[in-house]
């Protein structure tokens, strides 16, 4: 067997482990099945026992040295965003700034920030019930309403950090966080007015107000007196804000805003001062992924929630470290699949490949994020796999490491559905049926996928 072949057939059958263990029959965790593929690539590949354990090791070592922290910290701002009711100040301000005739626009616009620390399912959780509220008050659309709010909270938590899924794929990729920031928040903020057609389209096809389909509605969301956390295991309950009252919007903007400046202030310091003065060397330390969002952790204990007790405070960081253990573990895990292709030489044998039939490599991330969502339904894992797999053949390529994870994140919006557990949150929250929500959100993500490839070949002859 010649070595090209035997190299191929390696990361053929390891691919093909991963999808039949994690999605197949097995469904076991995908931790666990990237790191059976990387044994099972190893030693396909030639690599051998120690070098593939060492190959495993040094992928995991790599991997989370730039994603455990921003991670971890990214998820405790979220959380205190979230229990103090910070996300409902914020909206507060969009709906003063548009008014309420146009209130589809500030929850668009309010979900788009908050998802920058906020996962999407939770930030629809926890601002859900404002829409319902607004829907009764201002007798607008239900569904416009909801869809809106949706549509602002995905596309950023995709592509722009401190989310976990753009931080993995970021340290994946070996891009700047605060580039990542930039270029994501931008993107992502396009597709959000992109997709706003499709919700005018479509509410005018499905229009009812929340007491039609018999929604609860508390006006105590809309005068700041309660708010919605989720726990561990996925479940919502209303936190009263009591002590809470004083939370300002200032300080919920604050502590989102602060963290992404950092993040980019180190990056423009770069290009407008000299390279060893002593301004680069401040901006540089402030704007590390970690200690930029662990200032707005900071920000959020002391000025956010500055009236919760420390035990409250605690326990809800604490809780949101579970989510943060499941990205971290994933993502280190396809940082040893990737040292692993890296090591056995497969990924210049791919490269090669992709350049002799002309194909553009931004092209191969789209289609593999595609293909893997509609597969397994998860955004999140979606990104981080395929920024595994097309991580090892970046240096070949030649690619911007930008483009790639915009491609990435793009590919992800593909067909929400029944696999996907934010459908079932947004359809089952805005009360629609299961043709309505095939309708509505299914088809605003397959639309937003569509309408992004225009705009990545755009990107292409830029980046």
């Amino acid at each position: 067997m010649s070595n090209v072949l035997q190299l191929n057939l390696a990361f053929a059958l390891g691919i093909a482990a991963i999808v039949f263990l994690v999605l197949g029959k097995p469904r076991i965790h995908a931790l666990i099945g990237m790191i059976i593929a990387s044994v099972l690539m190893g030693l396909l590949s030639g690599l051998g026992f120690q070098k593939t354990v060492a190959a495993i090791g040094d992928g995991i070592a790599a991997t989370c040295k730039w994603i455990l922290l921003p991670v971890s910290f990214g998820v405790m701002l979220g959380k205190l965003l979230e229990v103090t009711g910070g996300a409902q100040k914020m909206a507060q301000v969009f709906i003063k700034f548009t008014g309420e005739k146009r209130s589809p626009w500030a929850l668009s616009l309010t979900g788009w920030l908050v998802s920058l620390p906020v996962f999407t399912d939770t930030g629809y959780i926890i601002l859900n019930p404002l829409a319902k509220a607004l829907s009764q008050k201002t007798r607008i659309n239900m569904l416009k309403m909801g869809l809106a709010l949706c549509l602002g909270l995905w596309p950023g938590c995709l592509m722009a950090p401190p989310t976990p899924q753009p931080v993995a794929v970021a340290g994946l990729l070996g891009i700047d966080l605060g580039v990542m920031t930039m270029a994501g928040a931008l993107f992502s903020l396009v597709m959000v007015f992109i997709g706003m057609t499709y919700v005018n389209w479509i509410s005018k096809k499905i229009s009812f107000l929340p007491e039609e389909r018999g929604l609860v509605v508390d006006e105590k969301y809309l005068k700041g007196e309660i708010a919605v956390t989720v726990d561990a295991a996925g479940q919502s309950a209303d936190v009263g804000l009591g002590s809470q009252k004083q939370t300002t919007a200032v300080a919920a903007f604050m502590c989102i805003v602060i963290p992404v400046i950092l993040l980019m202030t180190s990056t423009l310091a770069k290009v407008v001062f000299p390279k060893d003065s002593m301004a680069v060397k401040v901006f540089d330390f402030i704007g590390t992924p970690y200690v930029a969002i662990l200032i707005g952790v900071l920000m959020s204990m002391y000025w956010l929630a500055a009236r919760m007790k420390a035990d409250e405070r605690l326990k809800w960081m604490e809780d949101a470290l579970s989510s943060a253990g499941v990205v971290v573990c994933i993502t280190a895990a396809g940082g040893a699949l990737g040292s692993v292709v890296r090591a056995a030489g497969i990924a210049d044998t791919w490269a090669k490949v992709m350049i002799e039939w002309g194909i553009p490599a931004w092209l191969l991330g789209f289609a593999i994020a595609t293909l893997i969502k509609v597969a397994q339904g998860s955004a999140m894992i979606t990104g981080i796999t395929t920024a595994t797999i097309v991580a090892p053949l970046m240096p070949q390529l030649g690619i911007d490491p930008l483009m790639m994870a915009l491609a990435i994140g793009s590919g992800s919006l593909f067909c929400s559905y029944f696999n996907d557990s934010l459908w079932w949150v947004f359809v089952r929250l805005t009360g629609l049926d299961m043709k309505e929500g095939l309708k509505a959100w299914t088809g605003l993500s397959v639309f937003m996928w569509a309408c992004s490839l225009p705009l990545l070949f755009i990107l292409s002859f830029i980046l």
